[in-house]
């Protein structure tokens, strides 16, 4: 799978990552990628020269209540 620039052919970006709509920080890039690594996922930027890359904190799944036990009627 690949993304690219829906501008074809007035503009041939392409690239392996999903697009964030969100600046880079560092550089002020338009937008920022998510790679998938043997690490987790990582959160950089494209941008020639820029450097910035940021690991992505791995979601903690949400914990259950605890269900309350529930009586048995006994059989008489």
């Amino acid at each position: 799978m690949f993304y690219g620039c829906s501008r074809y052919p007035d503009c041939d970006f392409t690239t392996p990552h999903m697009p964030i709509a969100e600046p880079c920080p560092k550089c002020g890039a338009p937008f920022i990628v998510e790679k998938r690594t043997k690490i987790g996922a990582v959160h950089a930027c494209l941008k020639e020269g820029c450097d910035w890359e940021q690991l992505v904190p791995e979601a903690q799944p949400q914990a259950q209540p605890e269900e309350a036990p529930v009586p048995v009627a006994a059989k008489s």
